[in-house]
């Protein structure tokens, strides 16, 4: 749905997996830099709590440049501030639509090792009935959401990582 709605909005997606298949943290990092993306948004479907929760690394913040080296375990610090933005945007975009939310920074690998602005989202139910997290009125407006924010964005993110 997510990968249809940026489509949509003239976004090119690509799909680690597309199936429940296993591929290791260290598989998904080096697949997802291979592919140089934009932004990496990592999906995930909760069986606790209620509503959508945004991710973004919780590395200390450091002056690096992504030109530099960046060393494995922390990738990502040269991308935090455009990663909060992104999570920013998906969450005010959650808010808009009245859906329950929350963005919190979590030590969450294999995003801690992404050379790209990166959030995780973490999709649960809406309500207390954790069934209600297959309402596709509900899956539609988390995917809508969640490409609203990545559009709003766009501008801020190149295109093409060096």
């Amino acid at each position: 749905k997510v990968q249809h709605e940026l489509a949509n909005r003239g976004i090119a997606a690509g799909l680690l997996r597309n199936s429940d298949i296993a591929i290791t943290l260290d598989q998904r990092a080096i697949s997802a830099n291979a592919a140089r993306p934009a932004i990496y948004v990592a999906l995930h479907a909760a069986n606790s709590g209620t509503g959508v929760h945004v991710f973004t690394s919780l590395l200390p913040a450091e002056s690096v440049s992504s030109r530099d080296f960046l060393p494995w375990e922390t990738a990502q610090t040269a991308y935090l501030d455009l990663s909060g933005a992104v999570a920013g945007s998906v969450s005010a975009e959650l808010e808009t639509r009245k859906l329950p939310n929350a963005t919190l920074a979590a030590p969450l690998r294999p995003m801690n090792n992404i050379a790209a602005p990166a959030i995780a989202i973490e999709i649960a139910s809406p309500s207390n009935d954790v069934n209600d997290i297959a309402s596709a009125a509900y899956l539609d407006q988390v995917a809508q959401s969640i490409a609203a924010g990545i559009a709003a964005v766009r501008g801020k993110i190149p295109e093409v990582r060096p």
